[in-house]
């Protein structure tokens, strides 16, 4: 659900993975609990949606309606794939004293799969946010694409830093690893360092471009143009914004995880095994509200 969120109010954000529910476990790391962060996305993606789409109340109500829909169908449909995906990563490094690696078609494999939630996510969000986004006024569109320009202004100004770079190439490690050995902290600092910088203007042009492919499929799925809007939301998942950039990242992030140690692989998948009995818990609730 989250990562639906960020085709609105994120979609300024650059180099945001395409990940879907892995999206989700990410941005939920940092809650006691994932069964405490799962249940506050509604809330969170309401507050969202509604900074950037300026709602009156009753398109406010028709939102929380939506997305509690959207959100009980996740729970039903897609939370088994999450825990299967932490199983799987759960296997990436084999045995705790092996030393295997993993290798790059490991981690394509876990993101194709991931893209795949991303387009069921479309799929089934699609109907529910038809009614809302055909109520929109013109004003409504233009808060949005203010609101997209006034992201991308910061996100530009962040982008420049190389410090701020580094910084958040460490906390997304540390969502899935724990907190990081200082040698790997220091690696991933120097491998950050090492990404190349796109041109600022040629990096705004392009993101500008990606936007304004956003607010069109967005208003191809208010005219009721379904299978038009999911193409250009779809597509938004898989087209790198940098393609060296990209590739820098993705050669980084593997360099990274076969460099962890045995005992920060051990910390990575007792952290991991905390999310699989979180999700455990939320899929048994689940189940038993179904209960007749």
């Amino acid at each position: 659900m989250r990562r639906l969120l960020t085709l609105l109010p994120r979609l300024s954000r650059p180099h945001a993975a395409a990940l879907g529910w892995i999206t989700i476990l990410v941005l939920m790391a940092g809650c006691s609990t994932l069964q405490f962060g799962y249940g506050q996305l509604p809330r969170l993606a309401a507050w969202q949606m509604d900074s950037y789409l300026d709602l009156d109340r009753a398109q406010s109500r028709q939102l929380d309606s939506a997305l509690a829909e959207l959100h009980a169908w996740h729970r039903r449909e897609e939370l088994p794939r999450v825990r299967a995906v932490l199983v799987r990563a759960d296997t990436l490094w084999g045995e705790p004293d092996s030393g295997r690696g993993v290798t790059a078609e490991e981690l394509n494999s876990i993101e194709r799969d991931a893209i795949a939630a991303l387009n069921r996510l479309l799929v089934r969000a699609e109907p529910l946010a038809q009614p809302l986004l055909a109520s929109l006024r013109p004003a409504q569109w233009e808060h949005l694409r203010a609101k997209q320009r006034k992201r991308l202004d910061e996100w530009l100004e962040e982008e420049g830093d190389p410090e701020e770079r580094g910084d958040r190439f460490i906390d997304n490690l540390e969502r899935w690893l724990g907190s990081l050995e200082r040698p790997l902290r220091q690696m991933a600092r120097a491998e950050a360092a090492r990404w190349p910088v796109q041109d600022r203007a040629a990096l705004r042009q392009t993101w500008e471009a990606r936007q304004q492919r956003i607010v069109d499929g967005l208003r191809a799925v208010a005219q009721g143009q379904r299978e038009q809007g999911l193409t250009l939301l779809g597509a938004l998942a898989t087209e790198p914004i940098d393609p060296p950039l990209s590739t820098a990242m993705r050669a980084s992030v593997l360099r990274v995880l076969n460099a962890a140690t045995p005992a920060q692989r051990a910390q990575a998948r007792e952290r991991w095994a905390r999310w699989r009995d979180d999700l455990r818990q939320l899929e048994s609730v689940q189940t038993a509200q179904a209960a007749p």
